[in-house]
């Protein structure tokens, strides 16, 4: 992990001169003068203070200072030469950046002295004075940090170690997303912290003690901070689903210790295998940067209220569970799998029948629309098989932790443990094909068309050879928009060779 720390040091270090405050940390402090001129002190808080982040996590800053909130932001935005920037806690990083960079406003409580902090701490805001929530939540960040740091002392080597290997299970399993209400990096943080203080348990070779422990700990939802904040609190909605999804993988893994060896496909074929029913989201976009960021988050929040508009029509799942790792055939597409277990009534005590529920849930989904700005991007929801669903092409997702890395003593996956799916023949993408039809003189010396996605009109058609001649900026049609490809037939409306939602392909791979 001191690695994955590594590669991201370079954007926090540029991000902090870029902003000229001082850089304090648990072991810096004593060390350091302080300077004339407003006071600014940034404080590294959660994973990144304790070293345990990687590429793609959240990283907290929490600045105490004497400016006020107003002149404070003022001066971020100058310094980031920012005119969007919001006057609160925010993001500083761009997109792009190996991690998200948040920035925190604290104003100095009282008696606050950097000779004294690493000894006693920092002071609290006394009850009788007014200080917005938000900044006594920033202060409450850093006092829990600097809590952890002066519990492990000597042990922060062996607590990395267990975060290391519980963080790579975790992520191959499918339950750390903080976006899908499942764990991220600061609550897995608190959780393995606040296991591994009840006790250590007996040492098995597979798997070191700190897990052990978090294992048979399942009071997830009720984990608290020194401070009291929750480490653990998912949006209401999703709160519930979360914790059952958690709590599962949890017994799943002190069923099967060596399981903490799986690979990331490993886990996602067991995740098919055990579903009644499996929902495809299938989502583009149509716009870049900052757009596309938002379309992504507008749709992972429709699909995490799923469950809600089951239950709205009466009809409500006995276990909804979503697969966080997106399958990617392109930067600007994403398709989610979503794993759905008999429904049942809310009117019915007992699941419906097999075929109800497969009848049900199918025309749930044929009149299910996401609420999404469909002129920048569309998403469709399809009920799939399981074989459909393992064959999906170019899954992205994290790589699975190592067995000889992780587990010594565990050189190969379990016998009683899921078997990687076999490989299904590649699924060839649009540019392939365009490319197939132009060039191979098997097709050659026949007429094709392309289907393509139009914002307004739905599906046109345009002839192979007038396919990308466009010399205007506005009648040029990207590739991501093609759907079909169809060979032209004399008196007739013509055979589809290639069809993108469907996953066809009559082309030779």
């Amino acid at each position: 992990m001191a690695d994955d720390t590594t590669t991201i040091d370079g954007l926090v270090y540029s991000l902090i001169e870029q902003l000229d405050c001082d850089l304090l940390t648990y072991h810096s402090t004593n060390s350091f003068s302080v300077r004339p001129g407003p006071q600014r002190h940034l404080f590294p808080t959660g994973p990144y203070a304790l070293k345990l982040c990687h590429p793609g996590d959240e990283i907290h800053f929490v600045c105490i200072t004497d400016n006020s909130s107003n002149t404070f932001w003022e001066y971020i935005a100058e310094k980031l030469d920012r005119e969007d920037l919001p006057k609160h806690d925010c993001i500083v990083s761009r997109p792009g950046d190996e991690a998200t960079v948040w920035l925190h406003y604290c104003s100095i409580p009282p008696y606050f002295d950097l000779a004294t902090v690493r000894a006693y701490g920092f002071p609290k805001y006394s009850e009788s004075t007014y200080v917005p929530h938000a900044v006594r939540h920033n202060l409450a960040r850093l006092q829990d940090t600097w809590h952890l740091l002066d519990r492990l002392g000597s042990d922060l080597d062996t607590f990395r170690y267990d975060y290391k290997i519980l963080s790579r299970w975790a992520e191959a399993a499918g339950i750390f997303s903080k976006a899908f209400g499942t764990l991220d990096a600061e609550s897995l943080v608190w959780m393995l912290f606040d296991a591994k203080s009840e006790g250590s348990v007996e040492r098995q070779s597979t798997i070191p003690t700190g897990i052990l422990s978090f294992v048979n700990h399942h009071n997830i939802g009720g984990t608290l901070t020194p401070s009291g904040l929750k480490a653990h609190a998912p949006p209401p909605h999703i709160a519930t689903t979360s914790q059952a999804t958690i709590e599962f993988e949890i017994d799943q893994l002190s069923q099967h210790p060596d399981w903490i060896s799986l690979s990331t496909e490993q886990h996602y074929e067991r995740f098919c295998n055990s579903f009644q029913a499996l929902v495809l989201v299938s989502a583009e976009c149509w716009v870049v940067d900052r757009e596309r960021e938002t379309f992504h988050s507008r749709l992972i929040n429709q699909i995490t209220h799923l469950p809600q508009r089951l239950h709205a029509i009466e009809l409500e799942p006995r276990y909804l569970r979503i697969w966080p790792h997106a399958v990617k055939p392109s930067e600007d597409e994403w398709m989610y799998v979503v794993g759905v277990n008999r429904l049942r009534s809310s009117t019915m005590p007992f699941p419906i029948g097999p075929y109800i529920a497969d009848q049900t849930l199918r025309s749930f989904v044929s009149n299910t629309h996401l609420d999404l700005d469909t002129t920048v991007g569309m998403a469709t929801l399809t009920v799939c098989s399981t074989e459909e669903a393992l064959a999906l092409p170019a899954r992205h997702v994290a790589p699975g932790p190592s067995p000889t890395e992780l587990c010594p003593t565990c050189r190969s996956p379990p016998a009683s443990s899921p078997s990687p799916s076999s490989p299904s023949k590649k699924f060839l993408p649009a540019s392939a094909v365009l490319s197939r039809l132009r060039w191979d003189p098997a097709h050659t010396h026949s007429r094709y068309e392309v289907g393509y996605l139009d914002r307004f009109e739905g599906l046109m058609w345009l002839p192979l050879e007038q396919w990308g001649r466009a010399t205007e900026e506005e009648d040029f049609i990207p590739e991501h928009r093609i759907r079909v490809f169809r060979r032209v037939e004399k008196g007739s409306v013509g055979t589809v060779v290639w069809d993108r939602e469907e996953r066809v392909c009559e082309l030779d791979g």
